[in-house]
């Protein structure tokens, strides 16, 4: 039970990061080793692209250029993680698909981009839950 408290505060706190916050977030992800945890359960790429792109929905254009370009190279490289973005972004109810997550940062409404900032942190909670 306090593991999940913990979980839901760090998931309602990170809604409200903002992106200098991202942007030392996504630039302090440590690797699977570090964590102690399997590559295919931790991905730290994945949650640095989240991450910038919250960043992104901040009017950060640089962080969108950072998730972009984590995105081409996991294009580059065939990087497992993308189906693992495809379930998230599917469970969270966001309307694209994983590599429209950091062009659709930049939402000029609001009430739109709150939204899309809240399912981006179920996305990243979603990422980090099973990390230990």
């Amino acid at each position: 039970m306090k593991a999940r408290l913990v979980a839901e505060n760090r998931s309602k706190s990170l809604a409200f990061i903002d992106g200098n916050g991202c942007e030392i977030l996504a630039d302090s992800i440590p690797d699977a080793d570090e964590m102690g945890v399997d590559e295919e359960i931790w991905q730290p790429e994945y949650i640095a692209y989240l991450a910038f792109a919250m960043g992104c929905s901040d009017d950060m254009p640089a962080l969108c250029d950072r998730a972009l370009e984590i995105h081409s190279r996991a294009v580059a490289q065939s990087a497992r993680w993308f189906g693992r973005c495809a379930e998230d972004v599917e469970a969270v109810g966001f309307a694209g698909q994983c590599e429209d997550l950091s062009r659709a940062a930049s939402v000029a409404d609001y009430e739109q981009r709150q939204a899309f900032r809240r399912r981006l942190v179920s996305m990243y909670h979603r990422a980090t839950e099973f990390a230990g």
